[in-house]
């Protein structure tokens, strides 16, 4: 059966609100054109449009955001996310027995979209908020999320990363750079990500699984590089993050099939991976 075709105006409109990242939320006429590459008369046609339904807002500066709608529409979806209000709680007291900065997040095509964020300390490398997206690749939510997709998944995810010039160059260009990395992270059941994201800071993640045993999203701690060291940051703070994980996974409905876990670490009870395995 054939795909339906696709309506190119709409596709337009969503490029043009993904143009907005928190790095840059306000931008003229001539940044939204060069952004989207296509010319200034659609794309002011265009804003007109998404903003007589507020999804854009233009400022006395003439400088575009996001609207109050698109903002309520993202508040509905983060509402949405069980796991989200269910983790808070134990991501909280992980913080506060840890003094670390910690977060929750899930898998967005070839991205880790924040939903949750606990803060004791400003790392200033790292100006991170809810909706903050990051690559999953180099990463060690993503890489905790990645380790434990199934074959399916994984592949789908490979195959977009693949496609992308600079992601290859990490990943490989079948994937086997990453594929390597992610047969470690499912062996330990966690991730690190030693100053590859970001130059002083490091972070550890794990993974967690709902009730049909697929994995939800990762929570991971970040830290400062300069003072704790990698081996610190597996042997004190990893079972810790691990413990942490196991409860939130259990309070989603998580009810792990393998008894036979090395070191009590969470491993998915249907969800094989033959690409990593």
């Amino acid at each position: 059966m054939k795909s339906p075709k696709l309506i190119n105006s709409i596709g337009r409109c969503f490029e043009i609100l993904e143009a907005f990242t928190p790095e840059e939320p306000r931008l003229t006429l001539q940044d939204l054109t060069l952004k989207v590459g296509l010319p200034k008369t659609i794309v002011h046609r265009l804003l007109h449009t998404l903003m007589s339904w507020n999804y854009i807002g233009c400022d006395s500066q003439k400088k575009y955001s996001l609207g109050s709608k698109f903002v309520s529409l993202g508040m509905s979806v983060l509402a949405s996310l069980d796991v989200r209000e269910i983790a808070l709680p134990f991501l909280e007291e992980l913080s506060r027995v840890s003094q670390q900065n910690i977060n929750l997040g899930i898998l967005d095509r070839t991205e880790v979209m924040y939903i949750c964020r606990v803060e004791k300390k400003s790392i200033i490398p790292m100006r991170l908020r809810i909706g903050s997206r990051l690559n999953c690749y180099q990463t060690s939510k993503g890489r905790a999320i990645l380790a434990f997709l199934d074959e399916e998944q994984l592949s789908r995810v490979l195959g977009e990363l693949t496609q992308d010039i600079a992601a290859a160059k990490v990943v490989g260009s079948k994937g086997e750079h990453l594929l390597k990395v992610l047969r470690e992270v499912r062996r330990n059941g966690y991730a690190v990500d030693d100053e590859e994201w970001i130059l002083g800071v490091r972070a550890i993640a794990a993974p967690v699984f709902n009730m049909q045993a697929r994995v939800e999203g990762a929570v991971n701690m970040s830290v400062i590089s300069a003072a704790i060291s990698r081996t610190k940051l597996i042997r004190e703070f990893g079972p810790l993050l691990l413990d942490t994980t196991r409860r939130i996974s259990a309070s989603l409905g998580y009810m792990p099939s393998d008894k036979g876990e090395s070191g009590g670490i969470l491993r998915p009870g249907t969800t094989v991976n033959r690409l990593i395995l």
